[in-house]
């Protein structure tokens, strides 16, 4: 009687630890790092530490001479400089999925520099940026904006296209924009030209380095014979030279798509537990389907 009962119990096993999987792979991919922080950095849900994961839904707003860079699992990064509010409205990034890739963030205050990770590059249209003048959408792009009435862009890599009443514009690598309100269409303006209010915290977002997750910090710090912490930023990710030709309202060449995102070590030792497990399982239901087989060939 025990009999039929192990293997019906071994298969309800292998499915719960399937479907265990793939939850504990879509939390870990919704999450993303603060890899490091200055200063007074919060979130709405209380203060915010270096190496504690956030998730969508979380306005996070930094102080006085304040940064925070967060890392997300599809390896785009987002820089905060001092004085901002900025808001993860939503983000789903699974590997497989290309399908159901999604970010969109809000900036409601201050700057920020965002550069495109795997989702941006394999799914151009998913990744959008909300200022209460428009919407920037960038494209492989590595970009910052800054709130100072009116709002300023600055296009470091890529493209970005700037949607709002006015119509849309797209403003391409090295260019610089000015969008003055939601009816008003974007328009360009020289680098040099920049207003300090705008220029100074775009100063400080390029010099800042787009740092590592604090896992393959730790790696590269080990590896390293000067035994730096901080990994090197990211292909693409360099401070914009500061004068530059006057920007263009055309569309710039987009740049191309980054690698794609390697998980990490977190996500592979979860991976690894469960694929473990399923294996066991696998191996239990061969044996049980071998040692059915030799009771019924041999009466």
């Amino acid at each position: 009687m025990g009999t039929p009962f192990l293997p019906l119990m071994r298969r309800t096993l292998f499915v719960l630890a399937a479907a265990g999987l793939v939850t504990a792979t879509q939390q870990v991919q919704a999450d993303a790092e603060v890899v490091y922080l200055n200063g007074n950095v919060r979130s709405d849900r209380g203060p915010v530490a270096q190496g504690q994961r956030v998730s969508p839904g979380t306005t996070i707003t930094t102080g006085p001479g304040a940064q925070a860079d967060l890392h997300f699992s599809d390896r785009q990064r987002v820089l905060l400089g001092e004085n901002t509010t900025f808001r993860i409205a939503a983000f789903n990034y699974v590997p497989r999925e290309p399908q159901a890739d999604r970010a969109s963030f809000q900036l409601l205050r201050g700057s920020v520099r965002l550069a495109s990770g795997a989702a941006g590059s394999r799914s151009p249209g998913v990744v959008a940026l909300q200022i209460p003048q428009a919407t920037l959408s960038p494209r492989g792009t590595d970009f910052m904006v800054a709130l100072v009435n009116p709002a300023y862009l600055k296009v470091l890599q890529g493209a970005v296209a700037v949607t709002n009443g006015g119509g849309t514009v797209v403003f391409g690598a090295n260019s610089a924009a000015r969008v003055a309100s939601g009816s008003a269409v974007a328009q360009p303006v020289f680098v040099a030209a920049l207003p300090s209010a705008a220029s100074n915290p775009f100063y400080s977002l390029a010099a800042a380095p787009m740092r590592a997750p604090a896992v393959q910090a730790t790696a590269s710090s080990t590896a390293s014979a000067a035994g730096s912490a901080v990994s090197p930023p990211a292909a693409g990710i360099a401070k914009a030279p500061a004068t530059q030709a006057a920007a263009s309202g055309a569309a710039g060449a987009v740049a191309p798509a980054s690698t794609a995102a390697s998980p990490s070590a977190a996500s592979i030792g979860k991976s690894a537990l469960w694929g473990a497990w399923a294996a066991l399982l696998v191996g239990a239901l061969a044996s049980d389907s071998v040692s059915s087989h030799s009771t019924t060939s041999h009466p």
